[in-house]
């Protein structure tokens, strides 16, 4: 298997909720997820978070500071998760992607299953980081290319 990079975006609300997107792809149907996505070959990390959390959600966002950084070891993937705030945007995403997209709370996020969340481990990690309010400089990944 290829290696890759993915990023996403964690977006809490002032009611301690995250966005979610319930995919629509055939094997993952149904399953909740950060926006998230691989990096394309010619674009920088931040862009591609950017770009991701566009197309997955319709809004535009800024990226505040690095929330996490995993290595999906069994995959072979990079995961770099950011925490963003909406800028701008209405909803607006591929419904061939995507199923909908819904504000859920920390609470009940952290009871879901593997049948309700997509890479289940990785998605707890990030939703107990959020839960931390963990935050690192964004330039601690401005130089990787």
């Amino acid at each position: 298997m290829d290696k890759a990079i993915v990023v996403g975006v964690c977006i809490k609300n002032d009611n301690n909720e995250i966005l979610m997107v319930q995919e629509a792809k055939n094997e993952i149907k149904g399953l909740f997820n950060i926006p998230a996505g691989k990096l394309d070959s010619s674009e920088s990390i931040i862009d591609g978070a950017i770009r991701e959390t566009k197309e997955e959600t319709g809004f535009d966002v800024k990226l505040d500071s690095v929330l996490c950084i995993q290595y999906l070891e069994n995959r072979s993937i990079l995961k770099i998760v950011f925490n963003a705030t909406i800028i701008s945007g209405n909803i607006n995403f591929d419904k061939t992607e995507v199923m909908g997209i819904k504000w859920i709370s920390i609470e009940e996020l952290e009871t879901m299953t593997k049948n309700e969340l997509r890479s289940y481990d990785s998605n707890i990690n990030i939703i107990r980081d959020s839960k931390n309010n963990k935050n690192y400089p964004i330039d601690i990944i401005e130089n990787i290319k």
